[in-house]
């Protein structure tokens, strides 16, 4: 970004690498918002962000304008240093996203809701802070309270904040970066009622169509439950809190709450139906700017449970990066002897290797669209075996 501000621009966009420009004109129409902002709010002119309309995620400003009058305030920082969670996430507390959240009530008055928003990111600024402060709400049966941490604590604390000041039975986990169907709330209302013996209700957790072939990737994984639509026991009845051990962004963590559950539980019938799935509690989450980046931090995130939970892991022959991590040891500890033999090594190495994606390669490729032409899909399968590959490799480096 300062390269920019050193090429004398005045205006820069964050895009990724696979869009395409549909509107004419749009450099004037950008520099236009900004003379609007400025003069109807009496500001200098660039301090404001406008965003383009994405057609496949519309409701998201996920390319936001930025003038150079940014980077003069903050020293040609983007992200203050301290922005560490969602990887500088735009839509992070976003007052219109909250209110959709704040919003969610059940029909008929089915029970009572109390809505708690944390703010994990107090120096997100004053402006935000007060929209979001804007949001409560004293009604009858839809009280909203807003909290704000003394400082970013991280995905774990500010759900563990949370729950500690829930007044209800259950609670439901919801990021701020999803938009919630209207009946959330009766979805996991029914399951509570069909499945009473439950602990946690893990609801669906939706991404747009998907448009590059980075993005397919991800639809070519196995569908998973994640924190950001979760239904766990509240304060009432609850003594089991997430741990902070793993990355504030989060990874793991929803892994490590779940198992601990299961734990607490012991052996028995219950220990299978302990937590139930509720498709029917739908939220829609965006695509990540970095998915990649982001599958990695989960990834980091959740080898640290074979570390917390030993009790729920087994035993089993070395997999593919503990066999190059071996390997490589032993060569070391050979000698500069078996050095001559370099080449061999890298040679088994990358055999290992290939042979793994490969084995990986094929199952992933029975998941990707059967429209696409096969170089797409096999690329689309490449990129899909990414973050078991990562995870492992992270598990390897543990034991080092």
């Amino acid at each position: 970004m300062s390269q920019s501000g050193a090429l004398g621009c005045d205006f820069f966009v964050l895009l990724g690498d696979d869009i395409t420009f549909e509107s004419k004109g749009w450099k004037t129409e950008v520099e236009d918002h900004f003379m609007s902002i400025s003069e109807s709010r009496q500001l200098p002119l660039g301090c404001a962000c406008v965003s383009f309309r994405d057609t496949t995620f519309p409701v998201f400003p996920t390319f936001p304008v930025m003038h150079r009058y940014h980077l003069d305030v903050f020293s040609g920082f983007l992200f203050p240093p301290s922005f560490v969670n969602q990887h500088g996430d735009p839509f992070l507390c976003n007052p219109e996203l909250l209110g959709k959240i704040a919003a969610l009530k059940t029909s008929s008055n089915r029970a009572s809701v109390h809505t708690l928003i944390v703010v994990d990111n107090p120096g997100c600024g004053e402006e935000a802070l007060a929209s979001v402060e804007a949001l409560r709400d004293w009604s009858p049966n839809h009280l909203v309270r807003v909290y704000v941490q003394p400082e970013n604590m991280g995905a774990s604390l500010a759900r563990n904040a949370g729950m500690a000041q829930s007044f209800g039975d259950w609670t439901v986990l919801l990021d701020d970066d999803v938009i919630p169907e209207p009946d959330l709330l009766d979805a996991y209302l029914g399951a509570i009622m069909r499945f009473p013996e439950a602990k946690i209700y893990v609801g669906l957790t939706k991404l747009p169509e998907p448009q590059s072939l980075m993005q397919h990737s991800v639809f070519a994984n196995p569908p998973w439950g994640v924190t950001a639509n979760l239904c766990v026991e509240g304060r009432t009845n609850n003594s089991l809190w997430f741990s902070s051990a793993y990355p504030k962004s989060g990874g793991g963590e929803d892994v490590d709450y779940c198992l601990r559950m299961k734990n607490r539980i012991g052996v028995g019938p219950d220990r299978e139906t302990c937590i139930v799935s509720v498709p029917e509690a739908v939220v829609h989450h965006p695509f990540w700017d970095n998915i990649l980046l982001q599958i990695a931090g989960w990834a980091r995130g959740d080898v640290q449970c074979l570390s917390a939970l030993p009790h729920s892991t087994f035993y089993a022959p070395p997999n593919w990066a503990e066999f190059c991590m071996l390997l490589l040891m032993v060569t070391w500890w050979a000698g500069a002897g078996l050095w001559s033999s370099l080449w061999r090594l890298l040679v088994s190495l990358v055999a290992i290797v290939g042979l793994e994606a490969i084995l990986n390669i094929i199952p992933a490729l029975t998941r990707t669209p059967p429209q696409m032409d096969w170089p797409s899909r096999v690329v689309v399968a490449v990129l899909a075996i990414v973050p078991a590959m990562t995870q492992v490799s992270h598990d390897a480096m543990r034991h080092i």
